[in-house]
């Protein structure tokens, strides 16, 4: 851990927030999920209505975990049991249209049930059982414009992708298409510019032992799909996100590899020509294998990735607007085995953060931004004045993780020393 000495204290990163400029994610001190099994999937999303994120971790044999959020970026178990789902992906999204968010995991091998939330948070599995067809990636959305949120499902080893349609109360049916080819991540977005959700389809067929091309399926604005038969890279993919990477009004692809039976594990972006046509980028990003999510980390327009990379340490990877990226950090642990990652603001400022599974031994992981951040500016208003000592030692006496300003596990009178020479020092110029 890094130490900046401010005044007589010293100032440890992981407990509020990082004075170097090349800084963007700090780790927050938690260990989330310390007693629970650690998952396997993830999704984050308002549960109970406060208007932050909370987080729901899936895991194959033990319990699905409903984690809520204080506001600061703290997370804490409800303590539910919800069912074993031998979980490949959560999906956090209003399916019932009642106003709250409810919750799909989505299961590998098992029964798969969506839960639908009661405002609160507490989830209740709902009647209808949509099976498995070994299911790897998913992704909702409003797929035949009828107004609520259906979902996009990819299926592995020979099966075929489908989509789920809603009827408006959180009831699916599934789409009788049978043309898609398995892929083991999808991600949905306009992709042709007119107005409807098509699908990016990341292909693996680990079993199978040979990479598969990924595919572009074009949808007719009502839920039906065509592959356009564009067959991009010839890796073992599996993940993708979209986003308008280059700047020029239409979505992109950035799709994360692994390594398997000697394939290429570095990632690819393919830009979009805007009518769904994709081009490699020739870039070739990392070499290790890992889950990825994106979003602007660094606060200068363009969307940027955060990859968090198995038994190698979690990068983050800037994007310079025109889809060009460069390693700007490495967040080192050396007993860090992470998984899926989600991106959004968790804490009380305004930049995104990170909530990753695992990298901590038996717990997940929440890194806080601090690109730009100043750390006496407590509550985050832009100015530092009386309000910040108030926020602070609130915090102290709510013993979170931003109070322990030495870092030393304890809150004691020296924290406070620690943070009034923060404060005398001021904002980094």
């Amino acid at each position: 851990m890094q130490r900046y000495a401010i005044g007589p204290c010293v100032l440890a990163i992981a407990a509020s927030t990082s004075l170097a400029q090349n800084e963007i994610f700090v780790d927050s001190g938690q260990h989330v999920g310390e007693n629970d099994f650690n998952g396997i999937a993830l999704g984050l999303g308002d549960l109970d209505g406060d208007g932050d994120l909370d987080a729901v971790t899936g895991s194959y044999v033990q319990p699905s975990v409903v984690y809520l959020n204080d506001g600061a970026g703290v997370f804490t178990s409800t303590g539910q049991e919800l069912p074993a789902a031998l979980a490949a992906r959560v999906i956090i999204r209003d399916f019932d249209g009642d106003g709250d968010n409810d919750v799909f995991i989505l299961s590998h091998s098992l029964d798969t049930r969506i839960l639908f939330n009661d405002g609160t948070g507490f989830l209740t599995p709902g009647g209808q059982n949509l099976g498995s067809l070994q299911t790897h990636g998913a992704d909702a959305g409003d797929v035949d414009a009828d107004g609520d949120i259906d979902l996009f499902v990819t299926n592995v080893n020979g099966h075929v992708n489908t989509v789920a349609f809603n009827d408006g109360t959180g009831h699916f049916t599934y789409s009788e298409q049978n043309n898609h080819p398995a892929g083991r991540d999808a991600a949905i977005a306009d992709l042709d510019g007119d107005g409807d959700l098509d699908a990016f389809i990341a292909r693996s067929a680990v079993l199978i032992g040979n990479p598969q091309e990924n595919r572009v399926l074009l949808n007719d604005g009502k839920g039906n799909f065509t592959d356009t038969g564009q067959l991009l890279g010839n890796s073992f993919s599996g993940y993708v996100r979209l986003a308008d990477f280059d700047g020029d009004g239409d979505v992109d692809a950035y799709v994360a590899n692994f390594s398997f039976y000697d394939s290429d594990p570095a990632d690819k972006v393919w830009l979009n020509d805007g009518a769904g046509q994709f081009t490699d980028s020739g870039q070739a990003l990392g070499d290790t294998d890992n889950a990825i999510d994106v979003a602007d980390l660094d606060a200068d327009g363009d969307i940027d990735v955060f990859s968090s990379n198995g038994v190698d340490a979690p990068t983050v990877w800037l994007n310079d607007g025109n889809a060009v990226f460069n390693i700007a950090q490495t967040l080192s642990d050396p007993l860090a085995v992470t998984g899926q990652v989600a991106l959004g603001k968790l804490d009380a400022d305004a930049d995104v953060d990170a909530f990753v599974l695992g990298g901590k031994p038996g717990a997940e992981t929440v890194y806080f931004n601090v690109n730009g951040a100043c750390p006496a500016d407590v509550n985050a208003d832009g100015s530092l004045d009386l309000l910040d000592f108030i926020a602070f030692q609130n915090a102290w006496v709510a013993q979170e993780p931003l109070a322990d300003c030495d870092a030393d596990g304890a809150f004691n009178v020296i924290d406070f020393v620690c943070f009034q020479d923060l404060f005398k020092a001021g904002c980094p110029k």
